[in-house]
């Protein structure tokens, strides 16, 4: 039975002892230490001394002496080494994913979040503080303790200034051990691992159909599925660290995005036309330098097999927003190669954009590219020829 499913006159002091449970485990534990110290010798791991008061205000250091050896900032920052990428990566990435944790349905706004992260390291170096971010701990713990609202970050802040100025001197007995248990309790149900099964499920099931159709093989299998990088993140911060494990993290991400750019899905169709075998190919995404090669093999692949008598080839852009130059000239070059075959290239119906990189690349390559409303008024234009279509489909 939960505290809050309690009825009757003990209902609203169970409440509020539940609410206040991770203050009461500390004071407890406090307490307990403090009473076993026996002439500074004690039981327990504990905090040990905090300096009372706040921190004087002034400009940050630009220099340092460590040991007998005085550091200039560029010493500083070479000292640092990966830190100075690793931390401030690392600040972003929290401060954004504890917003997500807590947002409960709301939009989290990025840059928000970046310049309010910025400022208050920005302060915060006047007063010697450390670098600072979003704390997935004591976020946890807040909401564990029923906080529902940004008005929780002014009350706790109020809260430490006042333990800063009066309570230090009780800090040295809070044992670590105390510390762990509350920010553990709290932390726990914040590992999602039943969203992760779920993700693998749900992606799965997704694929299992276009997997039926697609030639199986170890990168389309693993790609297929969304929670190989949750895996892969997690398990090289737990063995390698925490900064090697989100370099790796974001690499894995970053190999995903870039494979399925340059693998974009065409949809293929063979349309008989009165005896005369057009190709019709739809690209499903704009075409970016990495995908350039791998769509000039299909094109030829489907227009040279000799499984078909391949008279036209029209590749339908309506999918296509963007397409960079490399593209375009690998587009061009399908063009010439099947030319010699005896087979024509049209481009129908791509966007703005590709069309004027094709028509900068050339005037004879930008007339290829045709605009009507149905695919028999394109034929019939360009091949001179009127018909009613069928064909099968295959889908890549």
């Amino acid at each position: 039975m939960k505290l809050k499913d309690i009825k009757g006159r003990l209902a609203v002091p169970l409440k509020y002892i539940s609410l206040a449970r991770n203050a009461i485990v500390v004071v407890f534990g406090t307490v307990l230490a403090y009473c076993l110290n026996n002439n500074g010798k004690s039981p327990f791991t504990l905090t040990g001394d905090v300096k009372a008061g706040l921190p004087d205000i002034k400009m940050p250091p630009f220099s340092t002496v460590v040991g007998n050896q005085s550091l200039g900032y560029g010493e500083i920052l070479g000292h640092l080494g990966t830190g100075v990428i690793s931390i401030p990566l690392i600040a972003i990435i929290e401060v954004i994913a504890v917003n997500k944790a807590f947002s409960r349905g709301q939009s989290v706004d990025g840059t928000q979040e970046l310049i309010a992260l910025g400022l208050c390291n920005l302060v915060g170096a006047f007063f010697q503080a450390m670098p600072v971010t979003g704390s997935f701990t004591r976020s946890a713990i807040n909401h564990a303790s029923g906080v529902r609202s940004t008005l929780g970050g002014v009350v706790t802040t109020i809260l430490v200034v006042l333990s800063l100025i009066y309570l230090t001197q009780s800090f040295q007995f809070i044992p670590k051990a105390t510390l762990a248990g509350v920010i553990i309790t709290a932390m726990i149900f914040m590992v999602e691992f039943r969203a992760a099964v779920e993700t693998w499920r749900i992606k799965r099931e997704a694929n299992q159909e276009i997997m039926l159709n697609i030639k199986r093989n170890f990168t389309s299998y693993f790609l297929g599925v969304d929670v190989l990088p949750f895996v892969v993140t997690l398990f090289a911060c737990l063995l390698l660290g925490l900064e090697l494990g989100m370099v790796i993290g974001i690499s894995v991400n970053i190999f995903f995005i870039l494979y399925m750019t340059s693998r974009p899905k065409t949809r293929i169709n063979h349309y008989d036309v009165h005896g005369y075998e057009i190709l019709l190919i739809e690209p499903n995404q704009s075409l970016v330098y990495s995908a350039a090669e791998h769509l000039k093999r299909k094109i030829l692949k489907h227009s040279l097999s000799g499984e078909h008598k391949i008279s036209t080839v029209v590749i339908d852009g309506h999918f296509v927003w963007s397409m960079d130059s490399t593209v375009a000239k690998t587009l061009k070059s399908c063009v010439e190669e099947l030319n010699l075959n005896d087979k024509m290239l049209i481009f129908w119906n791509w966007r703005p954009q590709p069309t004027g990189v094709a028509w900068r690349l050339g005037s004879d390559f930008g007339k290829l590219f045709k605009k009507t409303d149905t695919l028999d008024e394109l034929i019939e234009a360009e091949v001179h020829l009127k018909m009613s279509s069928s064909g099968t489909v295959q889908q890549e």
